[in-house]
């Protein structure tokens, strides 16, 4: 008996001591909180925590309860400006379009500056000031992306889904390949039917602002992701990203055949290889000629290494001896001097490639794309390092 009654003393001071404990808790989470009308003590049972407000969230919720009484104050003031616009211009104020607001103001209000973000406007306020970042903590000042540190989580996270895309497709390529079944082309998106947003339209989507090489680096691993076989399974993805463009367009502009003064087709394409920038013309129905800067042929490379480099798109779309090869760049006295023949040989191939595709048909296009001739190298030389001989090459050791 003496037992029980020691226990059951033992479980009302631990009952108690419990009650104090949560009375102090609910005190110090919610002090000065107004309760209900008795005053009671919420119970956490029934009614859960009840959670304090993290002032960086206090500070957002006051900046966008602000943000959103300018902009109804500015969309009221546009909606009564348009109207008064269209009364003067004796335009319908209620089905007033963009277009003639902008030559309503362009007539009211002539300049002759020459600087379009000095010249007057009427627009939107959405499409004239920045967009209200949304809320990156919770209540408890918790952040909602784990790229939090980065400072541009949304561009890091829609770099890392990027890769995600990425690793997937590959999977399913591996599958296909264990099952022995070869990509078709309805798997694959046409990449010159897509462009990809440019850094203001990015910029507009993250509401963040990039640098040229984040730009750069988005860019490049888009395009990769592009041009996987498998890469129709991800267009709702790649689509956030790139504009549709039409197909037509596209060949006109990549495949396009000009006419010289002699009436003769030809077709030209600029690009460069490291520091290197060359154009070459290639002209049909020819006999096999190749010329540089107007008075070189093909010995101008004294290597058979750089020959057949630039030989292989002939060989690749069974051109040879069937077109007349025009290569123009940087004009250099001595063949023997030409310094860099790797960057020359391969500004000359890759431009020999994309101007081929004007003659020759799809498939050939593809051949050439398989093998690598119609990606642009974006490799450069390695710059010199302090201390060093060259990029990487040391002095030799030397004991004493």
């Amino acid at each position: 008996m003496a037992r029980y009654l020691t226990s059951t003393t033992i479980l009302r001071y631990y009952s108690s001591a419990a009650k104090q404990a949560q009375d102090r808790y609910v005190a110090r989470l919610v002090p000065k909180r107004i309760l209900k009308a008795s005053e009671q003590t919420p119970n956490f049972e029934s009614e859960g925590h009840v959670e304090e407000i993290n002032e960086a969230v206090k500070q957002y919720l006051s900046d966008y309860n602000k943000n959103t009484q300018l902009f109804a104050a500015l969309d009221k003031e546009y909606e009564l400006g348009k109207r008064h616009l269209a009364n003067i211009m004796g335009y319908d104020p209620n089905n007033i379009t963009q277009e003639q607001i902008d030559k309503a103001i362009k007539y009211l209000f002539p300049s002759g500056l020459f600087e379009t973000n000095a010249l007057p406007v009427m627009k939107p306020p959405a499409e004239i000031f920045p967009k209200f970042k949304t809320a990156l903590y919770d209540k408890r000042g918790r952040p909602f992306s784990s790229f939090f540190y980065t400072k541009k989580p949304n561009f890091y996270e829609s770099l890392y889904e990027l890769y995600n895309c990425y690793e997937e497709l590959n999977r399913v390529e591996d599958e296909k390949i264990a099952l022995g079944l070869v990509p078709t082309a309805d798997d694959k998106l046409n990449a010159l039917k897509y462009v990809i947003l440019d850094k203001k339209a990015l910029e507009a989507q993250f509401l963040e602002e990039l640098k040229d090489h984040d730009y750069e680096r988005f860019k490049n691993h888009f395009k990769k992701l592009m041009e996987h076989p498998y890469s129709a399974l991800k267009e709702e993805f790649i689509s956030r990203f790139a504009e549709f463009k039409q197909a037509q367009q596209v060949d006109e502009e990549l495949f396009e055949l000009k006419i010289d003064e002699v009436g003769r087709e030809y077709s030209q394409s600029v690009g460069f290889h490291k520091t290197v920038e060359s154009t070459v013309k290639v002209y049909n129905k020819g006999t096999g000629k190749f010329v540089i800067n107007d008075k070189y042929n093909l010995n101008f490379f004294d290597y058979y290494t750089y020959r057949e480099k630039i030989m292989s798109p002939l060989v690749m779309s069974d051109m040879i001896d069937k077109v007349d090869i025009y290569c123009y760049f940087e004009p250099i006295d001595k063949p023997l001097d030409l310094n860099f023949r790797s960057a020359y040989s391969g500004s000359i191939r890759f431009n020999l490639a994309k101007a081929l595709c004007a003659f020759i048909d799809d498939e050939k296009r593809e051949l050439l794309r398989v093998n690598g001739l119609l990606q642009h190298d974006r490799r450069h030389r390695e710059r010199k390092k302090p201390g060093k001989l060259r990029a990487r090459k040391s002095r030799p050791y030397r004991k004493r």
